[in-house]
């Protein structure tokens, strides 16, 4: 995982938002949060 070759576009999961690249954790929590 953590390859944009898998879909073309990066579509938001309801356990992260933006990805990893936002800065939000595995759980769905950002780090501002905690």
């Amino acid at each position: 995982m953590g390859t944009t070759a898998q879909a073309p576009v990066r579509r938001p999961c309801p356990a992260r938002p933006e990805g990893p690249a936002a800065g939000a954790r595995p759980d769905g929590r950002f780090e501002d949060e905690a």
